[in-house]
């Protein structure tokens, strides 16, 4: 599972494989007569596509993590799959109208984009009014200089994922330098592209900005290997 190397969860939480734990629960809904099933996931597009082949009484699924922008459902063995894309841009909008008689439904789907909206989607004034009042102090701390920068240091997705780049070598070194200031006497450093967001701005960088180069909650980890290992992996 992926997740465990990207969430970096405590010692107290367990993983059960996804496949045995959705067929496990879906005996006991069927034990229970449970007439439709919606499973909330964040197994990827191509994970869940093999869900619904597998799993064939889930009758919607709401994915997640591989980013998919789904505008109409995807359709495998009755399951309807739904992904609405990442960081906000997309709210998606589902209907279900379901039928007593015999739990026959119709669907009605639409993905907004955010930028679109009306006011009518958006919280009422008392939780707008408690976001305003945490995203005021955020953004009091993200907004303070940390330095400036002469270039752009290119650290998007695509591009930092499929080949040497600047910006990882940047955070490589600065993993190195940082083990040796607290005295840690390390050869070389790793990082894993996929845990860089971001890249570096010409000119003004705040804090914000550095948040959005590694906004996971990651610790540094160091290791003991042989050249033979290293070489292996």
């Amino acid at each position: 599972l992926e997740t465990i190397e990207i969430a970096s969860p405590s010692k107290d939480i367990v993983f059960c494989d996804p496949l045995e734990s959705i067929n496990k629960t879906l005996s006991i809904f069927k034990k229970n007569n449970v007439n439709l099933v919606v499973l909330l996931s964040h197994l990827g597009l191509e994970m869940d596509k093999e869900v619904a082949k597998i799993s064939t009484e889930i009758d919607v699924i709401l994915g997640g993590h591989s980013h998919s922008i789904i505008n109409e459902p995807i359709i495998v063995n009755n399951t309807k799959i739904y992904q609405t894309g990442y960081s906000g841009e997309f709210v998606g909008e589902l209907i279900l109208n379901i039928n007593k008689s015999d739990f026959q439904y119709n669907d009605y789907y639409h993905l907004h984009n955010v930028n679109e909206l009306s006011s009518s989607f958006f919280p009422g004034s008392k939780s707008c009014e408690i976001i305003e009042k945490y995203d005021k102090v955020k953004s009091e701390q993200a907004e303070k200089c940390i330095y400036n920068s002469l270039f752009i240091i290119d650290g998007s997705r695509n591009f930092i994922t499929n080949r040497y780049s600047k910006m990882g070598n940047l955070v490589a070194d600065a993993f190195y330098y940082i083990t040796h200031f607290l005295n840690y006497q390390v050869n070389f450093s790793l990082i894993n592209g996929l845990g860089i967001r971001a890249g570096i701005n010409k000119g003004v960088n705040s804090y914000g900005d550095i948040i959005n180069i590694l906004p996971f909650k990651k610790h540094l980890t160091i290791l003991e290997v042989t050249g033979e290992h290293l070489q292996e992996a």
